[in-house]
């Protein structure tokens, strides 16, 4: 019994029943594409509810059991960002250099001691391919950087809308592509048989 919510005088307005104020609720979901125009260079993920984690059986422990997750309609970036997007942002905050080309690095592609990139070869400098060996720090720092540019916030996607995004709409297939192993012919190489 609260004491504050009545009068001990029978009849005054404070002993009418008082309405608390309802909790605001945490998030707003959103069900529709944001008002147009989109961007170009994003996509509309609507809201959905899908089956996250290894529906095959035979994935890692981590990735079990399968479970049913939803998610809230979100923007996200039609492609990856490029080495040129990457290097302008580094070369405007003058920091945030890739670990492939820190100097002293054991990545470095020229000097480190791992020679992951230098497999690489000159793919690891195409301007027009993505960006590799940025820490998700480096990531949400460029996504700051970018948000500055104009009205969009940008932010990384969680795990569960990359998920989604990955699978394109397909929550049952093991990979990307589906469900058989990738390739040898195509050395591995998801992104060739997404």
């Amino acid at each position: 019994k609260r004491d504050d919510m009545k009068s001990k005088t029978p009849g005054s307005a404070a002993e009418q029943k008082t309405e608390l104020p309802k909790p605001k609720r945490a998030r707003r979901e959103v069900s529709a594409a944001p008002v147009p125009p989109i961007p170009e260079n994003l996509v509309w993920v609507k809201q959905t509810v899908f089956m996250r984690g290894d529906v095959s059986g035979e994935g890692n422990a981590n990735e079990q059991p399968a479970h049913l997750v939803r998610v809230g309609g979100f923007l996200l970036g039609r492609r990856e960002v490029t080495n040129l997007e990457y290097f302008t942002f580094v070369k405007e905050t003058g920091k945030y250099l890739p670990e492939w080309i820190e100097p002293g690095g054991a990545y470095h592609y020229q000097t480190g001691a791992d020679d992951f990139y230098k497999k690489l070869g000159p793919a690891l400098f195409a301007l027009d391919h993505p960006v590799v060996g940025v820490s998700w720090q480096d990531a949400v720092a460029y996504c700051e950087w970018e948000s500055q540019k104009g009205s969009l916030r940008y932010r990384l996607p969680t795990e569960a809308e990359w998920e989604l995004a990955a699978q394109g709409g397909k929550d049952r297939m093991i990979y990307s592509w589906g469900n058989a192993s990738p390739q040898l012919a195509l050395g591995g190489n998801v992104a060739d048989e997404s």
